[in-house]
């Protein structure tokens, strides 16, 4: 039986892959079977920082931080701050690049691949292939320009989503509509790669685990992170189940299972639950009346 050895690979993203939902948690899926002695991640300290029961879904391999704007500090109000960072945070594509370069030369890596989500760690990665003929490959889970309408990260992922598609050795989409759409816009041939699920596992969840919630409750949960594409629903919705909603005569709770939730969204009705690893939410699922989908259906 002949052995392939697999190749050193560097993911550069903001979020290092784990348990915290979304694209972090479908790559974590996706390289948790890799040589972890071959895989490196570069990826954002602030995120990197968070809590110990996340941390501890990081893969097991070799860690490098790039420090933010904004520091271990979450300044308020958010969409201003927030906004002020990420523009900041531009002016870390450079950095991010020679740490990259580092990582290629100490570690001799041989493929990069990167998820983009805000602009520079993709947009490095960019560079960083381009520099030093490594090969790129690109998954994108969401719409890069959506998640980055505004200002100067918005203005770059506009100027150069095209090359960054076009340059990719390959690239991977979300689902056969973006395959088409992309293909359409940029010229480009993604493939669709599905993200896992083992529907078993919520099948048989769904089977064994009884509903928390009592007669007179009715109980909705969310799992998942809390990002800027629909938070401002998901505050509007905490807001009016804490003003008192009531259904069939029965009262409405929100319980939510993320990384982090904003004090705002707290109140009678609504709670925090904190982080859960991805194979306990089957069964918090199970357990709840309702389950939430948080989407924005704005471009403002």
């Amino acid at each position: 039986m002949v052995s392939l050895e697999l190749k050193r690979l560097l993911y550069m993203c903001e979020h290092p892959p784990s348990d915290a939902g979304g694209a972090p948690l479908i790559v974590h899926k996706l390289l948790r079977n890799y040589d972890m002695q071959r895989l490196d991640v570069l990826c954002d300290a602030r995120q990197y920082e968070l809590g110990q029961s996340m941390r501890r879904s990081f893969l097991p391999c070799r860690h490098t931080t790039i420090r933010n704007a904004e520091g271990r500090t979450e300044f308020r109000p958010r969409r201003v701050f927030n906004t002020l960072g990420d523009n900041l945070n531009v002016l870390r594509i450079g950095p991010i690049v020679r740490a990259g370069k580092r990582i290629v030369t100490e570690r001799r890596i041989e493929l990069l691949f990167t998820v983009p989500w805000r602009c520079e760690f993709a947009l490095a990665a960019y560079h960083l292939s381009r520099a030093t003929g490594i090969p790129l490959y690109v998954f994108e889970t969401d719409d890069w320009e959506a998640m980055n309408p505004h200002l100067a990260p918005g203005m770059l992922v506009r100027r150069h989503h095209a090359d960054v598609l076009r340059h990719a050795s390959k690239l991977w989409l979300i689902s056969p509509a973006m395959v088409e759409r992309y293909r359409e816009k940029f010229g480009v041939e993604g493939r669709f790669l599905h993200h896992y699920v083992d529907a078993d596992v919520y099948t048989r969840a769904a089977r064994e685990r009884e509903r928390l919630s009592d007669i007179g409750t009715l109980r909705i949960v969310y799992t998942g992170a809390i990002n800027s594409m629909f938070f401002d629903t998901l505050r509007e919705l905490c807001a009016l189940i804490n003003q008192g909603v009531q259904t069939d005569g029965r009262s409405v709770a929100l319980d939510i299972y993320s990384g982090r939730c904003p004090q705002e969204f707290l109140g009678q009705h609504v709670r925090y639950r904190g982080f859960v690893a991805s194979h306990e939410i089957p069964a918090i699922l199970a357990s709840a009346d309702m389950t939430l989908v948080g989407v924005t259906f704005s471009t403002d």
